[in-house]
């Protein structure tokens, strides 16, 4: 049944090998009755209410927008999945008041140490980088996760709580949840975007003189998308900066690699500035290269 505040100990617990996350796998537990799913259908019935982040969304999943509240606090913080904002327990109530969010999905981490293998003996740092490395968290704690939907009610101010993961649980609500849970924290993104634009960033010579065509071509800022023109191939893909033409890369003499996509569309075109389409994944920034083809020395050029 529907459970009201404190939360402390009631949510769903997930044992995690540092920060990762095994979402999805349902737990043996008992079938959620209608009554218990009543409050989430009828907020599934408002649009707009249950939204899933894609991956250049802001998720303020690691920290309170209000307070310094993180899931490592005594009650964790509550995530919307409205508007993925994150919020601390004394913030809930009133932060779906004024933003008209209903469905939360409630973080509560612990750190706990990580077993020690008395067959293993210890070994003493022997570089700084040994001394980091035995220092970080990861590296001494694995994280307990502890994850449940909260329901609220922004009239009566009631809280109704849902053990998550469940089978029970809408598919819609359930994958929504995951993405909040595992998507990249905002901070962590601003924290990379700092770092990233306080490199000193040379202007290539190659850019002054580039020449665009205005051909109506527009390049889709979703990268799933991306494909070569000529073969429909996904990986190792080119774009032309002057004509926003997407090519795949050389065909390898095993048959493996590109299709000559790119190349193929230089030898119609001539034109000669190429960026290479690539996805740090890591820190999900797109991390383009630019090469220039030089056609008499039949060589590649990084710009940058």
């Amino acid at each position: 049944r529907p459970s009201s505040l404190p939360l402390s100990g009631s949510c769903a617990p997930h044992r995690a090998q540092s920060t990762s996350l095994e979402l999805g796998a349902s737990q043996t537990m008992a079938t959620l009755s209608d009554d218990d799913l009543a409050p989430l259908r009828a907020v599934m019935n408002q649009a707009g209410m249950i939204n899933t982040p894609g991956t250049y969304d802001k998720v303020y999943n690691d920290e309170c927008v209000f307070s310094f509240d993180t899931p490592f606090s005594a009650n964790g913080i509550y995530v919307s999945l409205k508007n993925w904002q994150g919020v601390s327990q004394t913030h809930l109530t009133s932060h779906a008041n004024k933003t008209n969010s209903a469905v939360y999905v409630h973080i509560k981490k612990t750190r706990v140490p990580k077993p020690e293998d008395p067959d293993k003996p210890a070994e003493e740092p022997k570089t700084m980088n040994d001394l980091l490395q035995a220092t970080l968290p990861e590296n001494k704690y694995d994280e307990v996760v502890e994850l449940e939907l909260a329901i609220v009610d922004g009239s009566s101010g009631s809280i109704s709580t849902i053990a998550f993961p469940h089978a029970d649980i809408p598919m819609l609500v359930t994958s929504a949840t995951e993405a909040v849970v595992a998507h990249q924290a905002a901070g962590d993104a601003e924290a990379v975007s700092t770092l990233v634009e306080d490199e000193e960033r040379p202007v290539s010579k190659y850019a002054e003189n580039l020449e665009q065509v205005d051909n109506g071509v527009k390049i889709s800022p979703d990268p799933s998308t991306w494909e070569c023109a000529e073969s429909g191939m996904k990986e190792n893909l080119w774009l032309n900066l002057s004509t926003g033409y997407i090519g795949s890369g050389r065909k390898n003499w095993d048959g493996s690699g590109g299709t000559n996509g790119a190349l193929n569309h230089y030898k119609r075109s001539s034109s000669i500035s190429a960026m290479l389409l690539s996805v740090l994944v890591r820190s999900m920034i797109l991390m383009p290269q630019c090469l220039r083809y030089s056609p008499s020395l039949g060589t590649l050029t990084i710009l940058s």
